[in-house]
């Protein structure tokens, strides 16, 4: 038994040995303690080994930064002033093939900025607003809470109307 090593009883985790000597003694070897197991690889590994995941998702986020850029004024200022009050309903008519096409892509362009909003909480961009916009192109039921709900945070509102104001629109109105 002289000079042979033997495994210690504990979690798979450590890899501690014991040397087990002929007097009795017995000394710990924590040299494989704080070795990194091979079996799973390291963040900074998986972030090498995935450039082209990262250099897409830093493409697709820039993109998505330049387009609510582009896109922001344009809803905004389509907007009716009165959009946000409670008084206002939206007038229903004749629904025809085209409107259910319109209505398909206006929901899937919605879903879109609303995943990009979300996206731009942890990337550059302006997350909120982004998802205010998709927002207002999706139909779901409660969407008209929501959005009054984002429109009445002072600092949305002022940038909103500060971009009406550009365009020279009045002013949303919110009660």
């Amino acid at each position: 038994m002289l000079g042979r090593l033997m495994p210690v009883p504990a979690a798979p985790v450590l890899a501690a040995q014991v040397n087990v000597r002929s007097m009795g003694r017995r000394e710990v070897n924590l040299s494989g303690l704080f070795a990194p197991q091979s079996a799973q690889p390291s963040l900074w590994d998986w972030l090498q080994s995935h450039e082209n995941l990262l250099e897409w998702m830093f493409g697709l986020s820039l993109a998505s930064l330049v387009l609510t850029a582009l896109l922001l004024p344009v809803f905004v200022v389509r907007l009716p002033p009165d959009y946000f009050l409670d008084s206002r309903r939206d007038a229903t008519g004749p629904r025809g093939v085209l409107h259910w096409i319109a209505r398909a892509s206006r929901n899937l362009l919605g879903f879109v900025f609303v995943v990009a909003g979300l996206a731009m909480l942890v990337l550059p961009g302006q997350g909120l607003l982004t998802i205010l916009i998709g927002l207002l192109q999706l139909d779901f039921p409660g969407k008209r809470a929501i959005e009054r709900r984002l429109a009445r945070r002072p600092k949305i509102l002022a940038f909103l109307n500060r971009i009406r104001a550009r365009r020279g629109r009045e002013p949303l109105r919110i009660d």
